[in-house]
């Protein structure tokens, strides 16, 4: 299914100053500031009907000029930041202060872009069961975290594995066991 565009009207010239605009309504045929300028002329211009072509952005209050009759955030990471921040049950002040790290919170690193699109190089960390936030991690970390399933004993055992663990000897590798030293011989 398509996602649905709020800039669904075409670009289209002003016929007053000539300059290329998207429209609000469909049939609107100046710019914002000619249709401000065109009432001024005419004495009936009201400021309070023509705030309704600014808002407020619901997430970082900054004003932006409106792209659609529902538009609530004022670029595509504000939308973002606000979903998450809804998903994870969190403030305004609480977001901002976790997402301001700059290292993430099990290896200090300065994490990585997983994806050129994606502008994040952390990801929020939540425990699936009860659904509360534990950190801000980088994409390996909260990977390992996942692929042990958030499972403390799984994680101790790797962790005593690791520590226990040596390298094996020189002569016991696939390559020696490929080699013969460990084919049966064919004595008949």
């Amino acid at each position: 299914m398509p996602k649905f565009d709020y800039r669904r009207y075409d670009d289209r010239d002003c016929i007053d100053c000539k300059i290329s605009f998207t429209p609000f309504v469909h049939n609107q045929s100046r710019c914002r500031v000619c249709v401000e300028i065109t009432q001024i002329k005419e004495g009936n211009y009201n400021k309070a009907a023509n705030k309704n072509y600014h808002k407020a952005c619901k997430w970082c209050s900054e004003e932006f000029q409106l792209t659609g009759p529902a538009s609530l955030y004022c670029s595509s990471a504000c939308r973002r930041d606000a979903r998450l921040a809804k998903l994870y049950n969190l403030s305004r002040p609480t977001f901002l202060k976790l997402t301001s790290k700059k290292t993430c919170d099990i290896c200090n690193e300065k994490g990585f872009l997983l994806n050129p699109t994606y502008d994040r190089k952390f990801v929020i960390d939540h425990d699936h069961s009860t659904g509360k936030v534990r950190g801000w991690l980088c994409h390996n970390c909260n990977r390992g975290l996942g692929l042990f399933q958030d499972n403390i004993k799984l994680l101790e055992k790797a962790k005593s594995y690791l520590e226990g663990a040596t390298t094996i000897p020189e002569g016991s590798t696939l390559q020696a066991i490929g080699s013969g030293s460990a084919q049966h011989s064919k004595e008949e």
